[in-house]
């Protein structure tokens, strides 16, 4: 897959035909947990960038971006689990991709901190919903 990368002072760069942020400092993005966030779109412009990278289609792009904003949610300390639970219901019940590719999810939990409150936000959970397990419309009628 060919990645085309455009950019120019001041204006807008972009990805595959996706607009992203600029690359940010790893080691700022990597100091805290939430990382930075420059567009405040709730997905890390490091994440934002390689998801543009990895997507084939806008609706894969579309797709990532909202399962990557609810896994960002589960690095945070004192998460309110319950939404976050909803949100995974959601996002499998309404979008082509129930997860994101494995390099989003290693980018993803790429410091000690950040897998840390994932695994304990995950426990507070009780796991990942599947599509074999969501109570989705049409979706495994038998639950």
């Amino acid at each position: 897959m060919a990645v085309f990368v455009l950019a120019s002072c001041g204006r807008q760069e972009f990805i595959n035909g996706f607009p992203v942020p600029p690359e940010p400092d790893p080691i700022l993005n990597n100091a805290t947990i939430a990382g930075i966030d420059t567009n405040h779109n709730g997905v890390r412009d490091d994440i934002e960038r390689e998801i543009a990278k990895i997507a084939i289609s806008y609706n894969d792009y579309n797709s990532y971006m909202e399962i990557q904003k609810t896994n960002e949610l589960l690095l945070m300390k004192n998460a309110d689990t319950v939404s976050i639970k909803n949100r995974m219901l959601h996002n499998t019940c309404n979008f082509s991709k129930s997860d994101v590719p494995p390099e989003i999810t290693e980018l993803t939990l790429n410091t000690e901190y950040r897998k840390f409150f994932f695994l304990e936000n995950m426990k507070h959970i009780g796991g990942l919903m599947t599509p074999e397990l969501s109570p989705c419309p049409g979706v495994n009628n038998d639950l």
